[in-house]
């Protein structure tokens, strides 16, 4: 891990430490509030690995867009593609029930691919296409503490795995309230198909020998943000996350780093 990323992650922390505990009772972000309706529409920039495990990383651009209806009392129907604990890009959309205690959910999301001309160490193995997926979520959260399970998997022929992500995240509020921000942590299992996809070969070269890869642990790690709120209109978060692939992973040939890190700067207008 760079000094870079390092000072990052140093100041995100910094600044989670002289905010609050938040209230009672689930916040996503502080674009929700006691209306039916929040929406928000922006864009965020972000920089990600290429591909799981890739040494190089790639910067892309993504709508930031969250649109929640609570139709009934802890009811939720959603669009959020902010970056959330589950995925490495957005929540995704669906439903969601959000009570006192009980917090669960379907949703339909998006998985990025990859493709073999972005190593060489892809060479002959085929792209990996990009897919929607589906899944559902539930978990309990007490105060700031929320803990969750995660299950979604790829709609695509080529990228049908599924990924199971288990996480624990801890919600704060600054002193000040346009202020917030989490930290958390994960950890992200891959079932045969996928860990097949991302990290088998069975077209070995020199320097690139045949790995059979089987279900296991991906990745496991750290992610955290900040929120702020300007003239009750104006939305930024800066997040980003630091995984270690796990052993199942690494021993891949195809893999160049042992970690995957991203870094997430967004920007919307709140109606």
């Amino acid at each position: 891990m760079s000094m870079k990323r390092l000072s990052l992650v140093a100041s995100c922390m910094a600044a989670l430490m002289a905010a609050q505990p938040a209230s009672a009772g689930y916040q996503e972000n502080l674009i929700q509030s006691d209306s039916k309706w929040d929406v928000m529409l922006g864009v965020t920039a972000a920089t990600v690995a290429e591909y799981p495990g890739a040494e190089d990383q790639e910067f892309i651009g993504l709508p930031a867009i969250v649109v929640d209806y609570e139709f009934r009392e802890n009811n939720h129907l959603y669009i959020n593609t902010l970056q959330d604990s589950g995925s490495d890009f957005m929540k995704g959309a669906g439903y969601e029930f959000n009570g006192e205690r009980i917090i669960w959910g379907i949703k339909a999301g998006w998985r990025k691919g990859r493709e073999q001309g972005d190593s060489e160490k892809l060479i002959d193995l085929g792209d990996v296409d990009s897919t929607f997926t589906a899944g559902f979520y539930g978990g309990l959260h007490f105060g700031p503490l929320r803990l969750l399970a995660e299950y979604d998997a790829g709609l695509d022929n080529n990228n049908d795995g599924v990924l199971t992500t288990f996480s624990a995240r801890y919600n704060m509020v600054s002193v000040d309230k346009p202020m917030s921000g989490f930290i958390g942590v994960k950890t992200v299992y891959g079932d045969d198909a996928y860990q097949d996809a991302y990290f088998g070969v069975d077209t070995p070269r020199v320097g690139r020998p045949a790995y059979e890869a089987d279900a296991g642990f991906v990745k496991y790690g750290v992610f955290g943000g900040i929120d702020y709120l300007l003239a009750d209109h104006h939305y930024f978060r800066l997040d980003g996350n630091y995984m270690s692939l796990s052993t199942d992973v690494t021993n891949s040939s195809v893999v160049e780093e042992n970690y995957d890190f991203g870094a997430f700067v967004s920007y919307g207008y709140k109606f």
